[in-house]
């Protein structure tokens, strides 16, 4: 007889914000957008930050156009789900010997 998985205990919902990490734009859209939406209509404060821009993310750009198009999408996808603050390390991605730097958007309103 095959054992069964044990079932997921729901994740607790006794806080007011949280800051959500993630390597590069769109893994959180891909990965927790429905939760992340759900948690600000319930007037929770999240607040992204990216590891990456995703400089190598799109074969057909150069990174330096990759990264800030990928950024840009992130802070669109982030505003649907009613995240207001989304920043960013500007690492390369694939380089993270480099220094760590964080720049900060904020939508107001």
């Amino acid at each position: 007889m095959q054992q069964q998985p044990s079932p997921i205990d729901p994740m607790p919902e006794n806080w007011q914000t949280a800051l959500a990490i993630a390597a590069h734009p769109d893994d959180l859209e891909n990965g927790a957008s429905s939760a992340v939406a759900k948690w600000t209509a319930q007037g929770k404060h999240i607040v992204y930050l990216m590891v990456s821009r995703g400089e190598a993310g799109i074969d057909a750009l150069p990174p330096w156009n990759a990264g800030p198009l990928r950024a840009e999408k992130d802070i669109g996808a982030a505003r649907v789900v009613g995240v207001e603050e989304s920043s960013s390390t500007r690492n390369l991605a694939g380089k993270w010997h480099e220094a760590a730097r964080v720049y900060t958007w904020s939508h107001q309103g």
